[in-house]
């Protein structure tokens, strides 16, 4: 009996403990025990999102100094270009600034940026065409049978003389026998040396300057397909960027899809040791990159050369009426990057302005 007593009051007094034990258990009793972090595992850690945060403080700091410097030296690299027409070039036309040119330059100025140093290669200068090529009579924009055909100033034999001049002191200057030519279009600021790509990289100046050295905005060159006298070229293409800050370089073609601007300003002016030779504005049009005329510009027979005309004056945005073009003529091509993206190709979008050669002086 006592035995029995006792064996109960030892049952009781261990219910107690373990109801009073569940009592006082806590969220943190009943959760699986974690490892904590070791001391260094927690180091580790803090010096890893240090090195991303530096890391990506880096990035910003080189971009925004990369984007700054480009920006300087854009803006360097027009007055140098500037300095470098007032010094070369054979015109004293002057430049009309689009109103286009106005919205959107602070948006391209950290994308766009040119700068000329000098470079170090010579080559030899051309023989002088010695007979003038035939031309296409052009169309006048103000025809009357009574009044004489005025002489273009442009081309004359004194204006030509001291172009020749400038040429030799220009290759002297940036110690580069490719610049053969100046290019230059009336009522624009386009106003540059020409230089001719090479055989081994057609697109060596993409991204040169006249001084061969590294240039984002690159050069106006012409296809090293052509010959530097323009004279024995049947269709010559010349490539230059769209520098949409400044509206510099072949930024202006866009705009002869114009019917005014088009109109207005018909003549393109291209001076080498061989002629001064003119060439009126008769086709624009944009395209794909891989639709461009300039994929063939040579051997071409007097069928194939008509037919390549006729497809370019069909795909014309503007075309010059009244202007005939025959087997015979000699065709320029200005070509830059359109400011119309595809959706397709990304911006494989090019712009495109055709002249046909109607005067000269040799």
């Amino acid at each position: 009996m006592n035995t029995n007593m006792n064996g109960n009051n030892s049952n009781s007094d261990s219910d107690s403990i373990f109801k009073q034990s569940l009592d006082e258990l806590t969220c943190d009793d009943l959760a699986p025990k974690t490892k904590k972090k070791t001391e260094k595992r927690v180091i580790a850690e803090k010096i890893i999102w240090a090195a991303v945060t530096l890391s990506l403080f880096a990035v910003f700091v080189v971009s925004g100094s990369t984007a700054l410097r480009n920006t300087v030296d854009f803006l360097i690299a027009q007055t140098r270009l500037s300095d470098l027409a007032d010094s070369f070039s054979p015109t004293t036309g002057v430049s009309e600034t689009s109103l286009a040119l106005k919205p959107g330059s602070l948006m391209y100025a950290l994308a766009d940026c040119l700068d000329l140093l000098n470079g170090t290669v010579v080559y030899p200068d051309d023989n002088i065409h010695p007979t003038p090529p035939p031309v296409n009579p052009g169309t006048d924009p103000t025809p009357s049978s009574d009044t004489p055909k005025e002489e273009d100033p442009y081309l004359s034999e004194e204006r030509l003389e001291l172009f020749r001049t400038k040429l030799d002191d220009l290759q002297t200057q940036y110690k580069n026998g490719d610049i053969f030519a100046w290019i230059f279009i009336p009522g624009t600021n386009i106003d540059y040396p020409v230089v001719i790509g090479h055989t081994d990289e057609p697109d060596y100046y993409l991204d040169r300057g006249v001084d061969k050295k590294y240039n984002v905005a690159g050069s106006i060159y012409m296809d090293f397909r052509n010959e530097k006298n323009l004279l024995n070229n049947r269709f010559t293409v010349i490539y230059g960027h769209n520098i949409r800050q400044r509206g510099t370089m072949f930024n202006r073609l866009v705009e002869f899809k114009s019917a005014k601007m088009f109109e207005k300003y018909r003549y393109i002016y291209i001076f080498t040791k061989e002629a001064a030779l003119k060439y009126e504005i008769f086709s624009v049009y944009e395209a794909h990159a891989y639709e461009s005329p300039s994929i063939s510009i040579t051997g071409f027979t007097d069928q194939s050369f008509l037919k390549k005309i006729t497809d370019i004056q069909q795909k014309s945005i503007n075309v010059r009426q009244g202007l005939t073009l025959s087997a015979r003529d000699h065709v320029l091509m200005l070509y830059t990057c359109a400011n119309t993206p595809s959706v397709l190709t990304n911006n494989d979008i090019r712009c495109m302005v055709f002249g046909v050669l109607v005067d000269a002086a040799v």
